[in-house]
């Protein structure tokens, strides 16, 4: 006997087709002549000249309503016949039959080997996400390791962009710096910039330099990001005359002539006024659920779309839902901004836009009116918003967990990270 085997593998999308169906695959990975082919030729039974029986490995993509919405087939296996009759295992009897079990063999490792290889290049597709000019697509794993695993471990912080459109993020364990493709090229780690919570970037005269708040070290912090050099120290400001309370900053923003707003959300809800230097200026906000109160002042910002700039607050916990505030920097109260928006942890501007990330497990973002124009990342699972722990093999493509920080770089493209156990930064780029 003198059959040849065709391997081929691929991949197809049927559309909810019968279960199980593939396309006709294009690419010939190799061929087998021979005791093994013949075994494999025995392996698949009888089989007309020019048809193929496919191995293929089978899963669903769901929507967001639960349904089957297409069946993605991943083939492992195609065998075709290049003899012009029918091959059956009668035609192999000639062998014996210790040696067709002996070949029968080497053929289901074959298969089991080559199965498990596809199942391993299987690779996450983009997802595309928000509306109108705000439509985005995932980069799938991006500021991922080579071996693909994140590089971060918790994170429970912010994400910001230097002039060159290197990419900061906060985790536990210090500050991580992205190329724009995703590689670490830089890091600041161990104990003096572990727990940032939140970030600001902000060029002056003498380079580059990222305030920081450090909720569970109870201080703000200014240094250069290029060399990591800590240049100030913003402690608990005694001359406040609040006595001794608990300071746990969780925000930080610079007004346009370097005065330092320090956010308190993880406890008396003060936002506290420095100048340049560190010095204390005045405080301001109370908690509680009143129109001008705080409950969590979680994150803030310069908001730069009005003159005079003003400070955009996130009060993530008032009731009955987050919400958006405007103070004036001499910490006057101006309006209830937007509410609503679940429990909205920080916020970034550019140019009209304002990217608001919600612990739910999505991001939304406002026009200049402070309208809702897309959201992204939606997490339709009760379950997995708000949830810390949800370990890398569960992520989904596409789909956020606990949304935490974010950043535009210079093209209009968003770099997300979710409050995660396994640490998580992601890349959206913004479609034209």
């Amino acid at each position: 006997m003198s059959e040849r085997i065709i391997m081929r593998t691929g991949e197809s999308f049927v559309a909810g087709g019968p279960p199980f169906t593939a396309a006709e695959p294009e690419v010939m990975i190799g061929e087998l002549d021979g005791p093994v082919g013949a075994a494999l030729a025995t392996l698949t039974g009888n089989q007309s000249a020019g048809h193929s029986k496919v191995f293929a490995i089978k899963y669903h993509q769901m929507g967001l309503d639960g349904k089957i919405w297409r069946h993605r087939c991943r083939q492992v296996l195609k065998f075709t016949s290049s003899k012009s009759d029918r091959l059956t295992t009668k035609e192999n009897q000639s062998g014996t039959h210790a040696m067709k079990k002996h070949f029968f063999y080497i053929a289901i490792t074959i298969l089991i080997s080559l199965a498990l290889t596809a199942i391993a290049e299987e690779k996450p597709l983009p997802v595309r996400m928000g509306c109108g000019l705000m439509t985005f697509d995932t980069v799938p794993g991006w500021g991922l390791r080579p071996d693909g695993n994140s590089p971060l471990g918790p994170t429970h912080g912010a994400v910001v962009i230097d002039e060159s459109g290197n990419i900061f993020t906060s985790a536990d364990q210090g500050v991580f710096v992205f190329s724009p493709d995703g590689r670490v090229v830089q890091s600041y780690l161990g104990e003096k910039y572990a727990n940032i919570h939140d970030m600001e970037i902000r060029k002056e005269d003498s380079g580059e330099f990222i305030y920081a708040a450090r909720n569970n070290d109870a201080e703000g912090i200014k240094f250069n990001a290029h060399n990591g050099e800590i240049v100030l120290k913003l402690p608990f400001p005694e001359e406040s005359g609040l006595g001794l309370i608990k300071f746990n900053p969780t925000a930080i923003t610079v007004g346009p002539n370097g005065d330092i707003f320090l956010a308190n959300g993880y406890a008396s809800n003060h936002i506290f006024k420095y100048d340049k230097t560190g010095q204390y200026v005045m405080h301001f906000g109370e908690k509680g659920n009143g129109l001008q109160q705080l409950n969590t002042a979680h994150g803030m910002t310069l908001d730069t779309r009005y003159d005079p700039n003003r400070l955009l607050i996130c009060d993530r916990n008032h009731e009955p839902k987050g919400r958006l505030l405007h103070y004036d920097l001499d910490g006057n109260f101006i309006e209830e901004v937007i509410t609503g928006l679940g429990m909205p942890t920080s916020v970034t501007i550019q140019g009209d836009y304002v990217s608001v990330p919600d612990l739910h497990g999505r991001l939304v973002i406002l026009n200049k009116t402070n309208t809702i124009m897309a959201v992204l990342g939606h997490n339709p699972d009760p379950g997995q918003g708000v949830n810390y722990n949800v370990p890398q093999e569960e992520w989904i493509e596409g789909v956020f967990s606990g949304t935490h920080g974010s950043y535009w770089d210079a093209d209009g493209n968003l770099y997300v990270q979710d409050w995660n156990v396994s640490g998580r930064i992601m890349k959206l780029v913004r479609f034209k």
